[in-house]
């Protein structure tokens, strides 16, 4: 591959490198500064940057106001646009969209079909995110991964915990090496933490906490400040409720008379 640095017509400005005309839409702001390349059948238009020693390349396009800087990486069919930044070691391929602020930054990857977008939106640390999931309006971070058809919104994912399946959090925090997963809804201002599971077509919300090495799944529901914790598993049908706390094995039949207050 032959790279050629650029030079601005307007202003004589010697910018960074890239492997034909096409690369850079010359009629636009767009600017590549530094040692950054743009090639393959890559382009960068708009008011868009690509600078330091980030590569830009497949078809990969970068518009807007976005911004795509340091070592980052962004291939294949991916879209950086509106005001959103790549930047660090990050790496984003595939099919992927980051839009409106969002940032990717770290050693963080994004893949896939994956979408990251919203105001104040972050992906950082070791996170991923991939195939088809959405993250919007979120942070992401440690060595979280969000997977599958998962959606994170107005939400926090942290340290080691994974969602994915077709699970949705939503304001809500879920951390430690917590998982979620199959159909299960995490909301409102709940939270997963410790080892704790959540999945089937389980729902936790309304403040309620999942934590330790706890169990939520099948049709169960735990809300209302309601929580969980050490070896409990709420399963069937289950539903805990009105700030009471559960221990052992919780079912629909038995809810009512373990579950208590603390």
């Amino acid at each position: 591959r032959i790279v050629t640095r650029v030079i601005h017509v307007r202003k004589g400005e010697l910018g960074g490198f890239i492997e034909k005309e096409e690369n850079l839409d010359y009629k636009s702001n767009a600017w590549i500064f530094d040692n950054a390349m743009v090639y393959d059948d890559a382009r960068v238009t708009g008011e868009a940057i690509v600078s330091k020693r980030a590569e830009v390349s497949g078809k990969a396009q970068v518009y807007g106001f976005a911004e795509v800087s340091d070592n980052a990486v962004v291939g294949e069919d991916a879209q950086v646009y509106d005001h959103s930044k790549v930047y660090g070691n990050a790496v984003v391929t595939g099919n992927v969209w980051v839009y409106d602020d969002a940032q990717v930054c770290g050693n963080a990857k994004v893949g896939g079909n994956a979408k990251v977008g919203g105001e104040d939106t972050r992906v950082y640390g070791n996170a991923v995110v991939t195939d088809n999931a959405l993250v919007f309006g979120s942070e992401v971070c440690g060595h979280a991964k969000i997977a599958g058809y998962a959606k994170v919104g107005e939400s926090k994912v942290c340290d080691d915990a994974q969602v994915y399946g077709n699970a949705i959090v939503d304001y809500s925090r879920v951390s430690g090496k917590a998982q979620v997963y199959g159909n299960a809804i995490v909301s409102s201002w709940a939270r997963v933490s410790g080892n704790a599971q959540v999945f089937g077509d389980a729902i936790v919300s309304e403040d309620a906490q999942v934590y330790d090495d706890a169990q939520v799944c099948g049709n169960a529901r735990v809300y209302g400040y309601a929580g969980a914790h050490d070896q409990t598993k709420v399963h069937g049908k289950a539903v805990i409720t009105d700030g009471k706390w559960t221990y052992g094995d919780i079912t629909e039949e038995n809810c009512v008379k373990k579950a208590k207050r603390p």
